[in-house]
């Protein structure tokens, strides 16, 4: 009887090592017949190169050359602008800038250039700078990220009237496109229009507002009456024919300088509209 069961238990074991060696062979087979898994090269990723767009690499987009200071008080210095960016936009303004400069140092005379009458000479206010008459541009250089900003102020001069403040231009260039941005682009930018820019000069112009007393003559008779000294709707007129500049200063901010109209003197103011 035990030889019987030790015959089956033999027989199961036999059994389950013949199934284990059938199976195990397959599986052996189909592992060295297989042909191995096709490998995916993945494609090569192209890397955009921002382009550098200046012309020379250690120097700033904007720079100065040829300068001629012929007054420290007055910052009456004539001097040639170098835009050192590679696109024809620059070229092109630096070539006017330059044109416009030599221009005004022509207008430089001295009082000892000129020949003066005695009535005139007793006019003049301000003979201890030594000069007759200059027309003038005061340059500023603005960089943030990717803009250059070149911001020229236009002044006059003269023996009699000093110092006169006449108009803003502004010229901003996107340093990596090489192009100069319109004041329409500008606006664009920051997502704002005319009527903002108004706005906030309107409420800046109602703070600094203040009124003097004027004597006028009116049929025969002198009178007194109060005026007051900014011309705020000739100030707001004169921006709708773009007499003002807008440019991006070196925190990212937009400015607007323009002109302010007073019945005392005429004179700049700059804001950060946004």
């Amino acid at each position: 009887m035990s030889d019987i069961r030790n015959g089956k238990l033999y027989g199961m074991i036999f059994l389950f090592f013949l199934v284990c060696l059938v199976v195990g062979g397959f599986f052996l087979m189909e592992y060295f017949t297989s042909s191995p898994a096709p490998i995916t090269k993945e494609e090569t990723r192209e890397v955009a190169i921002e382009k550098n767009l200046k012309l020379n690499p250690s120097e700033e987009y904007i720079y100065y050359l040829n300068n001629d200071l012929k007054n420290e008080l007055y910052g009456i210095n004539y001097q040639d602008i170098k835009i050192n960016i590679d696109s024809s936009s620059a070229r092109t303004t630096e070539i006017k800038l330059n044109e416009e400069m030599a221009l005004l140092r022509d207008s430089f005379k001295k009082l000892d250039d000129v020949t003066l009458t005695e009535e005139e000479e007793n006019k003049i206010s301000y003979k201890e700078t030594g000069i007759y008459e200059a027309k003038y541009a005061k340059y500023t250089r603005y960089f943030y990220q990717n803009y250059a900003t070149i911001l020229k102020d236009n002044y006059s001069f003269d023996c009699f009237n000093g110092e006169k403040y006449l108009t803003s231009v502004a010229y901003v260039f996107d340093t990596k496109t090489g192009e100069l941005l319109t004041n329409a682009d500008l606006l664009q930018l920051y997502n704002l229009n005319i009527t903002k820019i108004k706005e906030k000069i309107q409420e800046r112009l109602n703070t600094k507002q203040s009124k003097v007393t004027l004597e006028k003559e009116e049929d025969g008779e002198k009178i007194t009456e109060e005026v007051e000294v900014i011309d705020i709707p000739e100030t707001l007129n004169n921006l709708n024919a773009e007499n003002y500049a807008l440019y991006i200063d070196k925190g990212g901010f937009l400015n607007v300088s323009y002109l302010v109209k007073s019945i005392e003197k005429d004179y700049n103011d700059v804001i950060i509209i946004d």
